[in-house]
């Protein structure tokens, strides 16, 4: 039985939640703010959390950021009724793995967290020990999701950032599209968006340092990880 932390400060949609998810077997635990949230996350981790953006005090943003330096394996899947694109990116920079609009029918909602508690399970049946990536100078420890490349600070991945780049490491020189990508890292089904993939590969070349160049993006074709 799944764990899910709603974090929404309006009644009606916490309530609402609470009896949706409840009613889909999950074990579900509430929070009105982002401060509340957060402590909640950090008591004892769920295995999803649904994290409303316009919140009372700190916004659902600052909250992800939160989480994410505590956690950088547990799904935050983003329910809001801002559906501006500076939002959606702006959300996945932050770590959030994926943005549901409160406008949305139930059923998607319900589609989303659950695919996400299962790429989450099928992420750490695929972890073996002490397997590590080499790109260029850097190693990336996939059982920790750490960046080493000799500087004073390891930078952690999302689990979707190390997707990513077990899917291109498996193939090195092969270019995949935005759409390939996409239905790694969110599973079939979902409308491609080639900015939601650059803003995650963004993100992934970033964190490798001088060795993200190796992380090459072929014009209107896609993306490639080269030997």
């Amino acid at each position: 039985m799944a764990d899910i932390l709603i974090v929404e400060d309006e009644r009606i949609f916490r309530t609402a939640y609470a009896k949706l998810f409840a009613g889909e077997g999950y074990t579900v635990r509430l929070a009105r703010t982002a401060e509340e949230g957060v402590a909640k996350f950090r008591e004892r981790r769920p295995d999803v959390v649904l994290l409303d953006v316009m919140l009372p005090g700190q916004n659902g943003f600052t909250a992800c950021r939160q989480m994410r330096a505590i956690d950088a394996l547990t799904p935050i899947v983003f329910n809001t009724q801002l559906d501006g694109a500076d939002d959606h990116v702006r959300g996945l920079e932050l770590g959030g793995d994926d943005y549901v609009l409160k406008t949305d029918p139930d059923s998607v909602r319900v589609a989303r967290v659950a695919r996400a508690v299962a790429r989450l399970a099928a992420f750490r049946r695929g972890l073996k020990p002490e397997v590590t990536i080499q790109v260029g100078r850097a190693v990336v420890d996939c059982c920790e999701l750490t960046v080493r490349d000799g500087s004073r600070r390891n930078r952690v991945l999302t689990r979707t950032e190390l997707d990513i780049l077990r899917l291109l490491d498996g193939e090195r020189g092969r270019v995949f599209s935005s759409e390939e990508i996409l239905d790694h890292i969110r599973g079939e089904g979902y409308a491609c968006d080639d900015n939601t993939v650059y803003v995650h590969v963004w993100n992934l070349r970033r964190k490798l340092g001088a060795a993200g160049e190796l992380i090459v993006c072929q014009r209107a074709a896609g993306y490639k990880l080269v030997k």
